[in-house]
């Protein structure tokens, strides 16, 4: 027989040594052969006193395997490891191998073997070439009477090794030990972890926030983990690169990585891991918290570290977990579009790693004219090949049209079309599938992949090609270039990141760039650090580098850009030099950790500011003041003194290390300021603002400490804006500070003002708005949510009806005689405005002195002048021959639009809209028609309104100029109660008629929300109130349907019913009552 013993056995000792150990010691039993039939397929047979027994199939042995694995093995999924209950003759190991082949960029799929058959193991590794799948670590056998222990031992002792899901018997062996032997592994795992999760829990809930911020602070005793990518090379290098920086600085890092191709990251490993490691933050490239919320202890801050443009980090519902400590950092723009919080988001260029990277000082002249390192080596047609036959497997109704597009692409191209924008691509596709009726399938991960596959591979593959015709020295660098139908000359094979990349950039003369997202990345930052020129196709930047002569928007500037610099050292040098003074200042792993560091210790200021007792804020404010003694006229200075001063009392630093912070925080404020970055001292929360801002009230004194009331004067204008002399003025009344509940009310409210204006969320200002009313229990509570409402809806009469009344019967002051001014002009009533602006007026002029402020009188004269405009608007609006019927009562609807000053009038009787041109001072008519119940929402960006005319459809209109319609779902609706639209973008539809809720998301795409049958998220039960009996219920109440904007989702509500969807996601429930 053909004997692969001794190459399987030295494959074997290399991974699992004890097992060739055992099989050495074992004594041969010659009952056991291995015997051939006529087609040459082994079989194992055992000699018995009654003759010969066949242990594996006589005939079509390999048949019967492949059938074997195909049912058991590739049925399961490509990720899903068996374990095999025996050997037979060897032929279902190999069959499981081919239905589970490797997956690039991923892990392998473990075959496990248990064979108590000592002989049987023996004949099949004699039998088999298994050597390149055991050294590839695939294969792991477990043999001999002690199989059941070494099975139990491998998996508690090697966390790393994921679970088989499935045990499939093949010998006649009783499987019961085993599988006890792998029940008790897994529960002993499971226990052991659940412990791990319960004290590491703990440990980071007692870590307070002060605590964490020193340690952020001081970086030289830092611990941090960072999770890597055996997959990888672009993570491990990343990786590489922070562990070096870090440990520059005195930290101590640990970095997680796959020990073998077939180890997964879980939970178990991690939980080990953090237990006995217990970092003080954690690093992931590329990667969000929500891929193992629930392992991950919440107060462990996190770090998601984007080195590009990853489509698995934009996610809606991966950012919905994100926690109080977690942060994004690097290629951060984009993520805020899907809904990431501005202030969990810092941006940071690619970084590079100067000692790795630094320019070799015996660089010489390399073998190529051009250089392109790049992994991108598959042509465009072959990727477009691969991307449809996928979609034909999974869903096939899109395959044909996805063809199709791309046919039509690709001739586009290869006739020498510009190479369009992923916007562009996005449109198209949109378009074409729209016309199959397939336009609901178009999301983001198709575009990216039809974008990556055929734009990014067209774009590098077009250049080279057109480099190609100036030089033959052409070398590219990478997977796969060997493979490519044209320029498979050029390939060049792998080169290692390190020494010998940064050697080829620096001795080529010019290096090629292209990305298709960001003109930075890590390539072209480190090929600069190096000393390599480089040409590069135009594409979106931070701004960091200044190379604008040396990028290309076509083919035909490429190469008029090669024969500018290919034969002009000199003047490559000069671009060079300048590059590599902005990466060391700006674009290294140490300067980017350093301002990462100090802006995370700034989210956990905000942290203690949100959570430290009343006594110790005071404390704290005093402190501060005391600390600042000069004038700034720069507000921007200002607010950095003044968060260097409050983070440095934080953290009791000594003189020395308060310098050393001053001088960080100028550092990062002069990154965010060079590259238009948002001033990231604003990123205190206004939670944080609020309570600080109580603060700096309650340490009030007396005048006498001059330098301490300059201070606080100084916090409160940085926090809100209030200049120090009204800050003064309100404390100073006879030495004595004032504090009532309504300055309480209104300094809360003032954090609102901010909310809105530094973090353009208006649901966010109405809600902090209405909770400070709460919170101070002033009458006008219920009167300012019911108000909102109406107005928001567009009944701005009713509004003021409402408010009115309830001045005149609670004699209600203060802020809802302005709301009753402010009703009474949205309605365009000029009788009502002049009287609710007396009544504001002589309230203003009656009261003590110290309680308005002299912005609140400029406030009424601002008002005077909007009363001018609407008796101009008004009588415009009377005289008009094309006016309204009927002017009065409820036939009139008004809604604001603050970003453009609109004003939009819904009429019933003429069932016309109608917009107040401000600058020619007169009605335009829109031409569209609604009638007074028509549903219709104001945002910042304009107006939306339902066409009463079925089939009912959505227009939209940032004025009277343009006018667009948004386009429904497939499915007709006749019946739209009423419409939300979130200040991101998304919109709410209900469907009263089909008890639906059609939701519209920021890709144009909608979902249908069904009412029947929700699920209660908080109590997991049915509710039984939801459905087509809440919906008619609601026709005999006549209630009207109403959807507002709660949160980050909607809400519907009627009568004192109210159910709420929070974020878009998950389930309707139960909400409380209005």
């Amino acid at each position: 027989m053909s004997n692969f013993l001794e190459s399987n056995l030295t494959a074997l000792h290399a991974h699992q040594p004890h097992v060739v150990e055992r099989l050495l010691a074992a004594e041969p039993d010659s009952r056991y052969q291995a015997t051939q039939n006529n087609a040459g397929e082994w079989v194992i047979v055992r000699k018995d006193p009654l003759g010969l027994t066949a242990l594996s199939p006589i005939d079509n042995a390999a048949q019967v395997a492949a059938t074997f694995a195909a049912n058991h093995v590739a049925a399961a999924g490509k990720q899903s490891p068996p374990l095999l209950l025996g050997m037979r003759a060897g032929y279902e190991i190999l069959a499981c191998l081919e239905a589970q082949p490797p997956v690039d960029g991923g892990p392998k799929t473990p075959v496990y073997i248990v064979e108590p058959t000592m002989d049987v193991f023996r004949l099949n590794m004699a039998a088999h070439d298994f050597a390149d799948a055991i050294a590839s670590g695939r294969l792991y056998f477990f043999i001999g009477p002690e199989a059941g222990n070494d099975l139990e031992a491998f998996f508690t002792g090697d966390l790393a090794k994921p679970f088989p899901d499935r045990v499939l018997p093949l010998g006649a062996f009783d499987a019961g030990a085993l599988l006890e032997s792998m029940r008790r592994a897994k529960t002993q795992v499971t226990n052991i972890t659940g412990r791990r999760k319960v004290e590491i829990d703990a440990y980071y809930d007692a870590l307070d926030a002060r605590t964490m911020m020193s340690r952020f602070l001081a970086p030289g005793g830092l611990k941090t983990m960072i999770i890597s990518n055996r997959h990888s090379y672009f993570i491990q290098y990343s990786v590489r690169d922070i562990r070096m920086a870090l440990e520059a600085m005195g930290g101590t890092v640990r970095v997680i990585e796959e020990a073998t191709p077939v180890d997964r990251l879980n939970g178990a490993w991690l939980l080990a891991e953090l237990d006995e490691f217990r970092p003080d933050w954690l690093i992931f490239v590329d990667h969000l918290r929500g891929e193992y919320a629930k392992i991950y202890p919440k107060n462990l801050p996190f770090v998601c570290w984007a080195q590009d443009h990853m489509p698995s980090i934009h996610t809606r519902p991966s950012i919905r977990l994100l926690g109080r400590r977690d942060l994004c950092v690097g290629f951060t723009r984009s993520l805020e579009t899907v809904g990431m919080a501005p202030e969990r988001l810092f941006e940071l260029p690619p970084l590079t790693n100067p000692e790795i990277y630094a320019e070799p000082d015996d660089a010489g002249n390399g073998e190529h004219d051009v250089a392109f390192v790049s992994n991108i080596s598959k042509d465009a047609r072959e990727g477009a090949a691969t991307m449809v036959r996928r979609y034909r497997e999974g869903k096939p109704e899109i395959a044909d049209a996805l063809q199709d597009f791309i046919d039509e692409l690709l001739a586009r191209l290869e006739c020498g079309e510009d190479l369009p924008s992923f916007d562009t691509i996005y449109r198209e596709i949109k378009s074409a599938f729209e016309a199959r009726k397939l336009g609901a399938h178009v999301n983001d991960n198709l575009v990216v992949e039809v974008f990556d596959n055929i734009v990014g591979a067209s774009s590098r593959h077009r250049a080279i090609e057109t480099l190609a015709a100036k030089t033959d020295k052409i070398g590219l660098y990478g997977r796969r270039w060997d493979a490519h139908p044209k320029l498979s000359k050029f390939a060049r094979g792998v080169i290692d990141n390190g020494p010998e990349l940064a050697r080829l950039f620096a001795e080529t003369p010019i290096n090629l760039h292209v990305n298709q997202y960001q003109l930075e990345h890590p390539r072209l930052v480190d090929g600069l650090m190096a000393g390599g020129f480089f040409l590069a196709r135009r594409a979106p930047s931070i701004g960091l580098l200044e190379m604008d002569e040396c990028l290309f928007d076509d083919e035909k500037q490429l190469a008029a850009l090669f024969d500018r610099y290919a034969a002009d050292e000199e003047l490559r040098g000069e671009v060079v030099a300048r590059q590599q003074e902005i990466i060391r200042e700006w674009a290294t792993y140490d300067v980017g950790l350093t301002r990462a560091l100090t802006y995370f210790a700034a989210l956990l200021l905000d942290e203690y500011l949100c959570t430290v007792d009343g006594d110790h804020l005071r404390e704290l404010v005093m402190s501060v003041a005391a600390s600042v003694d000069a004038e700034y006229d720069d507000p921007r200075r200002r607010d950095l003194a003044l968060l260097q001063a409050m983070m440095a009392r934080v953290v009791t630093t000594t003189p020395i290390q308060a310098g050393v912070l001053a001088v960080k925080i100028a550092r990062l404020d002069a990154y965010h300021d060079r590259f238009g970055a948002s001033t990231w001292p604003r990123a205190l929360s206004a939670e944080a603002i609020a309570r600080v801002s109580v603060a700096v009230d309650a340490a009030w004194k007396s005048p006498d400490d001059t330098r301490v009331s300059n201070g606080l004067s100084l916090m409160q204008s940085w926090l809100t804006g209030e200049d120090s002399a009204q800050f003064a003025y309100r404390h100073r009344r006879d030495g004595v500070r004032r504090r009532t509940d309504l300055s309480a009310f209104r300094r809360d409210r003032r954090m609102a003002i901010y909310t809105r204006h530094h973090r353009p969320n208006m649901e966010r200002h109405r809600v902090l708005t209405a909770e400070a009313m709460k919170q101070h229990k002033l009458p006008e509570t219920d009167l300012y949510v019911d108000v909102i409402r109406l107005l928001q809806k567009g009944w701005p009469q009713r509004a003021f009806q409402v408010v009115d009344r309830a001045i005149n019967e609670r004699d209600l002051t203060g802020y809802p005689l302005r709301l009753a001014l402010e009703c009474a002009l949205r309605c365009w009533d000029a009788e009502a405005a002049q009287r609710s602006w007396e009544r504001l007026s002589d309230w203003m002029k009656s009261s003590p002195r110290g309680t308005v402020t002299q912005k609140s009188f400029r406030m009424l004269k601002d008002y005077e002048n909007r009363m001018a405009e609407v008796a101009t608007a008004r009588a415009a609006f009377e005289d008009d021959p094309c006016a309204f019927e009927d002017t009065a009562g409820d036939f009139i609807r008004s809604v604001h639009n603050w970003m453009h000053f609109r004003v939009y009038v819904l009429h019933s009787e003429s069932q016309r809209v109608r917009v107040w041109d401000r600058e020619n001072s007169k009605w335009v008519d829109l031409g569209i028609v609604f009638d007074a119940s028509t549903p219709l929402a104001v945002t910042r960006e304009g107006l939306y309104v339902v066409d009463a005319e079925p089939p009912q459809t959505v227009r939209f209109g940032r004025g009277f100029r343009k006018w667009e319609t948004i386009p429904l779902p497939d499915r007709r609706i006749d019946f739209i109660e009423d419409i939300a639209v979130h200040p991101n973008g998304r919109m709410a539809l209900v469907d009263s008629y089909e008890s639906v809720v059609w939701v519209r998301e920021l890709d144009g795409l909608w979902t249908a929300q069904d009412v029947h049958d929700m699920v209660d998220v908080e109590a997991d039960e049915k509710v039984a109130t939801l459905g087509s009996e809440w919906f008619a219920d609601i026709y005999a109440m006549e209630r009207p349907i109403r959807i507002d904007v709660a949160g980050g989702g909607f809400e519907i509500n009627y009568g004192p019913a109210k159910r709420a969807l929070r974020k878009g996601q998950g389930s309707w429930r139960t909400a409380g009552s209005l």
